[in-house]
């Protein structure tokens, strides 16, 4: 993982997952979907991530278990308590 730090702090378009994606796969060129306004943010990362042979899985924490490797985690903001801001979340063999 190469850390990528949030360009845009706001409560309606941020790139706090931008940053995340683009810190687990170790690239620049990653776009903030959350700009694009003529579709759904999921929708425009998995254009972005279908030529790459990935693809965006979404599942509530709590209800299944967090997969081994890096995830992308939303928790909520503190700069911003009523919004969500992602995080890159590490889990390793061990459960940590």
């Amino acid at each position: 993982m190469k850390p990528v730090s949030q360009t845009i702090i706001s409560d309606v378009n941020g790139d706090c997952f931008r940053a995340a994606l683009a810190s687990i796969l170790e690239l620049d060129d990653v776009p903030n979907c959350h700009n694009t306004p003529e579709c759904d943010w999921i929708i425009g990362y998995n254009r972005y991530l279908r030529p790459k042979n990935l693809q965006l899985v979404w599942f509530a924490f709590g209800k299944n278990p967090v997969p081994q490797g890096y995830s992308i985690l939303s928790v909520t903001s503190h700069l911003y308590p009523n919004k969500l801001h992602a995080v890159v979340l590490y889990k390793d063999e061990k459960g940590i």
